[in-house]
């Protein structure tokens, strides 16, 4: 472990916005672009990402993150 991080990291996978099963959590970060941890471990922020998704859901495009953002209705 390395000093200073601690911690647990647990999934649960979600359907429609609705709450279905947890998963283990190495299997979602494994699927996960690997930015995922370096942000999970607070050695980047999102702003360090330009296609990093605001609250709103826009973002910038490229990049790691971008599927992540909100689909359009």
């Amino acid at each position: 472990m390395e000093p200073g991080v601690s911690g647990r990291i647990s999934a649960q996978r979600y359907v429609g916005g609705e709450p279905e099963e947890t998963i283990p959590a190495g299997l979602l970060l494994g699927a996960m672009p690997a930015a995922t941890e370096d942000l999970l471990l607070g050695r980047t922020t999102p702003a360090d990402y330009k296609d990093s998704v605001a609250a709103d859901g826009s973002c910038q495009g490229g990049g790691p993150f971008g599927w992540l953002r909100r689909k359009q209705s």
